[in-house]
């Protein structure tokens, strides 16, 4: 009759019964078994070794979740060396800790770069909710509320929406503000009266100044104060007729790099100044979209 031995290593021996009461060797893991007919009771699943499996699939991507399971898998892995004929679930642990440092490092890159998979664009889209009214037409033909200048100009798109404003007594607030909530990018229209002819680079001054005390760059700074050190210089100044001239800025601010294609148009009586703003990394991908709306401005006469 035969001798049925089975080894912590998962392996399963028969043996003829003239082994019987010998120790004889495991030929997979080379442990010494002592050929007796035993009963054979199946190890336990370790708890962490689960728990560290389930925690990487249902909640790695909250990078708590992921950090948990890598935990729960070391403290698996040392129960489980030290006790192995009780515990199984070595597997098990390695698979949830190298699933969880995966869905931990995928979700630090969404939260800290901000950019990743378009997560940015949805946390966006949950923040601006109720801020973005997406209800009107693509054509605004309007009256400044402060400076009474009419004007009209052609959105890029449905994607973009009016900035519902909240401070209509600001007398410095801009015209119109147009957002991209998903791509982070803006259009902002700003209109002044003036009282006398400026130079070329007396208009660029009044732009640039109109532009730093803006509602959009507020809006940036989340309503923080302008930094001292914050001066607009403009590169890549194209003179486009007597009454329109455009040029390019870069800044960080609100915490990003950015990219911002200004016109300026003016006639005796008004200056308006309207701006095309997207992160620096995504500024080609839109500018196409941003110049098709800065081009559609007209100021009424």
């Amino acid at each position: 009759m035969a001798v049925t031995l089975h080894c912590i290593c998962g392996a399963r021996l028969e043996v003829d019964d003239k082994f019987a009461g010998k120790t004889i060797t495991c030929p997979d893991c080379q442990r010494s078994l002592r050929a007796v007919n035993e009963p054979v009771f199946a190890r336990l699943t370790n708890g962490f070794a689960l728990a560290s499996f389930l925690l990487a699939l249902t909640s790695g991507l909250t990078i708590v979740g992921g950090i948990l399971a890598v935990v729960c898998g070391r403290i698996a892995l040392r129960q489980i060396g030290r006790e192995p004929e009780r515990y199984a679930g070595k597997n098990l642990a390695r698979a949830g800790m190298v699933i969880g440092t995966l869905l931990a490092v995928t979700a630090g890159a969404a939260l800290y770069t901000k950019t990743f998979f378009g997560i940015d664009g949805l946390f966006r889209t949950i923040a601006w909710a109720g801020q973005v009214d997406y209800t009107s037409d693509v054509n605004y033909a309007r009256i400044s509320n402060y400076s009474r200048i009419s004007f009209s100009i052609k959105g890029p798109g449905p994607e973009w929406g009016v900035l519902r404003h909240n401070n209509s007594d600001d007398k410095e607030g801009d015209d119109l503000i147009l957002v991209n909530v998903w791509e982070d990018a803006q259009i902002s229209c700003i209109s002044r009266p003036l009282t006398e002819k400026l130079t070329d680079e007396e208009y660029r001054d009044e732009a640039r100044r109109r532009i730093e005390e803006s509602e959009l760059f507020r809006l940036f700074r989340h309503g923080r104060p302008r930094s001292a050190e914050m001066k607009i210089v403009p590169r890549d100044i194209k003179l486009i007729d007597n009454d329109q001239q455009e040029f390019f800025f870069d800044e960080t601010i609100g915490g990003f790099p950015r990219t911002f294609l200004v016109r300026v148009v003016h006639d005796l009586s008004s200056l308006a100044v309207v701006i095309g703003a997207a992160r620096s990394n995504r500024f080609a991908h839109l500018e196409d979209s941003l110049r098709q709306a800065l081009n559609s401005y007209v100021l009424e006469r």
